[in-house]
């Protein structure tokens, strides 16, 4: 678990520590002042217009490397994080019992205030693990070696830092320092906010029910026969660390992938992004749709369905419920990280990158 503090880049390209009560004004003459002081021309950084000053003066800001706290439940006053559970519960899927759990984990990180109150939060979760390697058939393999994907989620960001890119430096700090860039990264969110933090990393936007293995590794929609043996389901999205939440109005994202960056790294689908009802949908994000087609292709084949088999085929069916009754027993309440496995290390080296086995 990460906990890192913001820096400062000076003219003469030293980093030194940020005071962050700077943004506890409102006005930005405090940030223009300290950018002055450390050498920076701001003269063409345009105070008038909203936010502009702000976002040239985190230009120049970066996270420290990991602090050492001890104890994070103790040591860090996550009172500003509690109360946006209350004030801001749209944001969040969890009640604080949760989090705690996972600072106790290791599994929720942050960037702290010069208080050390925590000014934006994310989380890494495997969701391969136990009993699912067992379902697919992958036994005695070094951990670290194991097939694996990843959410990332948890994104809250003070309101002082919001629209600074943090969330973002935050999670590419953790993905390098958990040594997992690499990996299969799932995002899913259910508004604009967390929707539009993806759209800045390049993330793409796909059908959940293009892939539904894979998705269900994140949540599932009720089916029928659940709905008819609890009808409180229906409507329902179950998310897989054992949350039942609300759907959106308009259910789950299941319309075409939407690539929000070019091959080249340059903006892509204006229209769609500028016009599209974030708040109607419940969406499934990648980092990498060729990863996610390999991982959705590699779990069917260890599940014994062939690549033409219909979803609508009673054995689809089957392999698919009895999935996600794996994935509910594993990945529920966040239960710490299992399996290790040393057979498979030939056939896959990389569950996501390696071709599926015949």
């Amino acid at each position: 678990m990460g906990f890192h503090r913001l820096q400062f880049q000076t003219a003469n390209g030293e980093h030194i520590a940020l005071p962050t009560n700077l943004l506890n004004d409102d006005s930005n003459e405090p940030l223009l002042k300290f950018a002055q002081t450390h050498g920076h021309d701001t003269t063409q950084w345009n105070p008038n217009q909203k936010g502009s000053l702000k976002r040239e003066f985190f230009r120049n800001v970066s996270l420290t490397p990991e602090n050492d706290i001890a104890n994070p439940l103790k040591d860090i006053k996550w009172t500003p994080f509690k109360n946006a559970l209350r004030d801001e519960p749209s944001l969040f899927d969890y009640p604080w019992a949760v989090f705690s759990r996972r600072i106790k984990a290791g599994l929720l990180h942050a960037v702290l205030d010069d208080e050390n109150k925590p000014i934006v939060t994310m989380n890494l979760i495997s969701k391969l693990k136990g009993q699912l390697y067992e379902e697919l058939g992958i036994t005695d393999i070094n951990p670290e070696e194991a097939p694996q994907a990843f959410e990332t989620g948890a994104g809250w960001s003070d309101k002082r830092f919001r629209n600074m890119g943090l969330y973002s430096q935050l999670r590419q700090t953790v993905l390098e320092e958990a040594q997992v860039k690499g990996r299969l990264l799932f995002s899913q969110a259910k508004g604009k906010g967390a929707s539009f933090v993806n759209i800045q990393d390049g993330y793409t936007l796909v059908n959940w029910n293009d892939f539904p293995f894979s998705a269900s590794l994140m949540g599932w929609v009720p089916t029928e026969k659940q709905c008819a043996k609890n009808p409180s389901l229906e409507g329902k999205f179950l998310l897989a660390a054992g949350k039942v939440i609300d759907q959106p109005e308009n259910g789950l994202y299941t319309n075409g992938t939407i690539f929000t960056k070019t091959p080249e790294g340059a903006p892509a689908n204006y229209d769609f992004i500028a016009n599209h009802d974030w708040n109607s949908f419940h969406h499934l994000w990648v980092n990498d749709l060729d990863k996610l087609n390999r991982f959705e292709k590699n779990i069917r084949h260890a599940l014994n369905i062939d690549d033409d088999m219909p979803p609508t085929d009673p054995v689809f069916q089957y392999a698919l419920e009895n999935w996600r009754n794996h994935v509910a027993r594993e990945l529920f309440n966040d239960k710490a990280i299992l399996g290790s496995n040393k057979e498979l290390e030939q056939r896959w080296e990389e569950f996501i990158d390696a071709p599926a086995p015949v």
